[in-house]
């Protein structure tokens, strides 16, 4: 049994699946939003490194390079206790990322506006003209 998809839902379907913060058209023109856009989602690359399912990775990583001295030692000796300071600390950075991106979202350009709907975010032009 084969099933097809108009052109509308096949659309409809990719817009869906892409995320609105990679879109082009979701950034304010002002170059300070794009700034924060931008150390937002280096925030987010750093926060999948210290992602809690990395952390049997992040763990051995920690050993091997400092391992024979004291912080090697405490990171081999100590790996609940490490695992959780690392688990806190992908929390926070995480929280930072975000942050970051919705401080952005906000920042628009006089004459702007952020339109959002259940299909992504848009910066579009007031029809109105800027506000004085």
């Amino acid at each position: 049994m084969m099933i097809s998809l108009s052109a509308n839902e096949a659309e409809g379907r990719t817009a869906r699946r892409q995320w609105a913060f990679l879109s082009k058209s979701s950034l304010p023109s002002d170059p300070t939003a794009r700034k924060r856009e931008k150390r937002g989602r280096w925030w987010l690359v750093g926060a999948y490194f210290l992602c809690p399912c990395h952390l049997p990775i992040a763990l051995a990583l920690g050993g091997i390079v400092f391992g024979g001295s004291a912080l090697g030692a405490a990171i081999t000796g100590n790996k609940i206790g490490t695992g959780v300071v690392l688990t806190i600390l992908y929390a926070l950075v995480l929280w930072r990322g975000f942050w970051h991106i919705r401080t952005a979202k906000r920042l628009v350009a006089a004459g702007e506006s952020l339109v959002c709907s259940a299909t992504g975010c848009s910066v579009e032009a007031d029809s109105a003209g800027p506000a004085i």
